[in-house]
């Protein structure tokens, strides 16, 4: 794979359900090199795949999540349980819970750059 990672037929895959891991499909970016809090809605890929790292980056696989990611999770959250208007079970109440910590983690770094002189 990491022989064609300059293919621009590529660029076809990067928001495509096209890595099998964990017994389902998943798009690139549902998948990270790095811990993540998002429990069962992500997924940290194996160091087995390194030898792909050329095409993983190509088809927008990332290190580690941003504030993107976490809005997305929150956005899964809230069509998975609130078309029926149900209550959020532990396990999304816990993830949802760590996305907003990771959101106001993210944001005062932000804040910070944006007033320190010097960044």
């Amino acid at each position: 794979m990491n022989e064609k990672a300059e293919d621009p037929a590529l660029n076809l895959l990067k928001n495509k359900k096209c890595l099998f891991l964990n017994e389902r499909y998943l798009k690139p970016n549902q998948v990270f090199w790095s811990e993540h809090p998002f429990g069962h809605y992500r997924w940290r890929l194996s160091e087995e795949l390194r030898p792909f790292i050329r095409f993983l980056r190509r088809i927008e696989v990332h290190d580690e999540p941003d504030r993107e990611d976490a809005l997305k999770v929150l956005s899964e959250i809230a069509t998975e349980f609130g078309g029926t208007n149900s209550p959020l079970n532990d396990d999304a109440y816990g993830v949802s819970m760590l996305c907003w910590r990771f959101l106001e983690k993210t944001h005062s770094l932000k804040l910070f750059l944006t007033f320190t002189p010097g960044c």
